[in-house]
């Protein structure tokens, strides 16, 4: 005799058991999810990757991490360059990290903080899609050099504008709490920097943040030491950013704690110190703003003025103008949100006119009026700073 098809066996005395307590469970299991809701999840899905094919052509791979990649594509509705950030995770929680990430970038426009334009969600994925900046990060651009770093006359600018985009997070309660080299973006011509990856980014005015964050190696020594990461932990972060990119090498010898010679904490201890060749030929004045930033004791950091490093970048310009060209154009990407960049810009273009000049033995002089209507019609500044520096016919 076959078994009926609801899966429930007579019983002796006409009482029927279900197929549940034949198999020893103590209450009728639950379906966790219905064919319906199923299907329901399944058709979103395929929407979100209809709707990103759709909308997008990746070009290629930028970058994979361990909940995330990143791609380059173009946007079919403008051709515009972007860069797709791709979550897959079942976690709500996760989702609503990345959601957390656009909304905070979409509140925030500073030419140093790289700027959100989508944002595509789905059961099971996330897309956050983003400007795309075509440069390396620190630590990549550090290994492309012969020595392992840059000159300060490369670096001053790239700090100025490093320091303006954290300068401008606090202005705005907004504390990042995991700067480092992989997340500081440089142009392949060494004249703009971008700030990235917001994902445990802070607002202050939702509460302070109690959750010790980030990434331990290029953490603060109270964030090591199990502290929040906070404003002041951003400011150390920054100089060493800054540390990292004159000496090409991490301050405290955390290269060693790299290697697992050492641990993170018995490094943290230590105070910073500026010794050997790759600092004779940096500026009193730069290694003691970036010593102000890696001060042991929070309440003693403060950022690098960026009014200091513009200035310092045109004192410090030399008879070549060709050299300095990237310098001139970092000045002017700061122009909008630095009122002293405008001026200095001026200033370095002038003295790489003069010099130019006195080598040529012809008296020229170029104002930065004539530098700015060439700009606008289409001429670069390295144009410009190139004609000044050819004799003339």
């Amino acid at each position: 005799m076959s078994l009926p098809s609801s899966g429930i066996r007579p019983a002796l005395g006409g009482q029927s058991v279900p197929l549940w307590q034949r198999r020893g469970l103590r209450s009728k299991p639950q379906p966790t999810l219905s064919l319906a809701k199923e299907r329901g999840v399944e058709e979103e899905a395929l929407c979100c990757r209809a709707r990103v094919a759709a909308e997008y052509a990746v070009v290629g791979a930028l970058g994979q991490g361990s909940t995330s990649s990143v791609q380059h594509a173009i946007r079919h509705a403008d051709g515009q360059h972007v860069a797709l950030k791709t979550m897959r995770t079942e976690d709500p929680e996760m989702v609503a990290v990345a959601r957390k990430e656009y909304e905070l970038l979409r509140s925030l426009e500073h030419p140093n903080i790289v700027r959100p334009l989508d944002f595509i969600d789905a059961p099971g994925r996330a897309v956050l899609v983003m400007e795309f900046f075509e440069g390396r990060d620190l630590q990549e651009t550090l290994r492309s050099q012969p020595e392992g770093r840059l000159p300060e006359h490369l670096a001053r600018p790239l700090l100025a504008q490093l320091s303006a985009a954290v300068e401008f997070l606090h202005a705005h309660q907004v504390v990042h709490r995991d700067i480092k080299p992989q997340n500081v973006l440089i142009s392949k011509d060494f004249k703009q920097l971008k700030l990235i990856d917001f994902n445990v980014a802070h607002c202050l005015r939702e509460g302070q943040a109690l959750t010790p964050t980030g990434t331990r190696l290029y953490a603060a020594p109270e964030v090591v030491l199990g502290e929040s990461p906070a404003d002041l932990g951003d400011i150390w972060a920054v100089g060493l950013c800054a540390y990292l990119m004159l000496s090409g090498k991490l301050p405290q010898g955390r290269d060693r704690c790299e290697s697992h010679m050492e641990s993170v904490s018995s490094c943290a201890s230590r105070e910073v110190h500026m010794q050997g060749p790759q600092w004779t030929h940096v500026s009193e004045q730069c290694k003691t703003s970036i010593l102000r930033c890696l001060a042991s004791q929070p309440e003693s950091r403060a950022l690098p003025s960026t009014t200091s490093l513009l200035e310092s970048t045109a004192l410090c310009s030399s008879a070549d103008g060709r050299a300095h060209v990237a310098s001139i154009e970092s000045l002017l990407l700061l122009a909008p949100v630095q009122p002293c960049a405008k001026r200095l810009s001026r200033e370095l273009l002038e003295s790489v006119s003069n010099a130019s000049a006195a080598r040529e033995g012809t008296a020229r002089s170029i104002f930065f009026s004539t530098s700015t209507a060439s700009t606008c019609s289409g001429e670069s500044v390295a144009s410009v700073a190139s004609r000044s520096s050819s004799p003339e016919p």
